[in-house]
């Protein structure tokens, strides 16, 4: 059986906050634990963000560069990267790892179908396991 999964969603656009916040409300294995909209005072934030299963990162949010958040990032469990760019533009932390990949504009096909995929690489890879 798979815990519940601690969701960590850092994200500038309020639509897609509301989508996200939404979605994530729908599936019981998941957990909305923090909403970030402005990476610049980490320190707020980080207790929640590496203590999470799941990271919903917009690759363009205010506030800093999130290549400042690589370190913290790296051993977290899963990544889906949320943003209307194509992989080419995503910075080289995130493409030199593995991670999922939730096209803007977000719509609940998309957001179902990128969980089904974390679930099956949980259990793939018995991670996040009871």
């Amino acid at each position: 059986m798979i815990q519940t999964l601690k969701c960590f969603l850092i994200e500038d656009e309020p639509l897609a906050i509301r989508q996200l916040e939404s979605f994530i409300g729908t599936r019981k294995t998941l957990e909305l634990v923090d909403i970030v909209d402005d990476v610049e005072n980490v320190a707020e934030f980080l207790p929640k963000l590496i203590h999470s299963d799941i990271l919903f990162l917009d690759i363009q949010v205010k506030g800093g560069n999130i290549n400042t958040l690589a370190s913290y990032i790296a051993p977290l469990p899963h990544l889906v990267v949320i943003s209307a760019l194509p992989p080419e533009h995503y910075p080289e932390f995130i493409k030199n790892r593995h991670h999922f990949v939730l096209q803007k504009p977000i719509t609940p096909v998309r957001f179902n179908t990128c969980i089904t995929n974390i679930l099956k690489h949980t259990v793939e890879t018995n991670s996040t396991l009871t």
